[in-house]
């Protein structure tokens, strides 16, 4: 049975509770005690803390990081006391019977192994450009599950044949799709610590626009620091919007 995971889905979203843990602090609060509540502080608290589940950041690696690196009087150091205070709060407050939303990707990845719908199944990711450590749990997860796993990646045919070069052991050369190369390689790195083989499979457009050459162009161009070369066969239209960009070309 195939199963299309695309980024929306995979994504989650911000956690709930923080308001409430926040006002609960506030006067305990270094840094932020003042801003609890200024208009948008604890939606953009969310975001912070969320991002910090999803990647796995462990409170003590980080204290120790800031010990090392910021005196106490730190703004800094203050800032990020005041976010693993309610960090520490929260997940004791979800710790136990209660699931916060940034946990669900770890319970999957749990759980996987012992899914009837996902072993033997057929996945699809697209959309992606990279993942969280979270996401690569529950992908390690889908790998030994699965029946074959595809994620589809956009890279020019440029950027996919540098791909190719630097797996082969060529130096990395920043480009428009480093990042999309690098989830590649984790992507292989991770199939293959797991024993399991990679099939890659570039997909060329069968037909290209006048806009999709510009478009193409551009991206291709982005961090070349040479001139860029201009199809002659653009229409003046075009040509203005990759000057724009450029500056004067001929």
């Amino acid at each position: 049975m195939p199963v299309v995971v695309s980024y929306e889905k995979m994504r989650g979203v911000a956690g709930e509770g923080y308001d409430w843990i926040v006002n609960r602090h506030k006067d305990e609060l270094e840094y932020y005690g003042s801003s609890v509540r200024q208009s948008g502080f604890i939606g953009q608290l969310k975001l912070a803390l969320t991002e910090m589940l999803q990647y796995c950041l462990e409170e003590e690696k980080i204290r120790e990081v800031l010990e090392r690196n910021l005196p106490d009087e730190s703004v800094l150091r203050k800032k990020w006391n005041d976010v693993l205070l309610v960090l520490r709060d929260y997940r004791e407050e979800i710790s136990g019977e209660r699931i916060s939303s940034e946990q669900l990707l770890d319970l999957l990845a749990a759980r996987l192994s012992s899914s009837g719908t996902a072993r033997g199944a057929r996945f699809y990711f697209d959309e992606f450009s990279g993942f969280t450590p979270q996401q690569y749990r529950v992908l390690g997860e889908i790998l030994r599950t699965a029946k074959d796993v595809t994620v589809c990646l956009t890279m020019s045919e440029r950027a996919y044949g540098a791909y190719l070069r630097t797996a082969a052991g060529e130096p990395v050369h920043k480009n428009a799709f480093s990042e999309t190369q690098k989830t590649a390689r984790k992507l292989e790195e991770l199939a293959r610590s797991l024993g399991i083989p990679c099939e890659r499979v570039f997909q060329r457009p069968e037909e290209e626009s006048g806009n999709a050459r510009v478009l193409r162009t551009l991206r291709e161009s982005l961090f070349d620091a040479r001139e860029p070369v201009l199809p002659m066969d653009l229409r003046p239209a075009q040509t203005a919007v990759y000057a724009s960009r450029f500056g004067s070309c001929e």
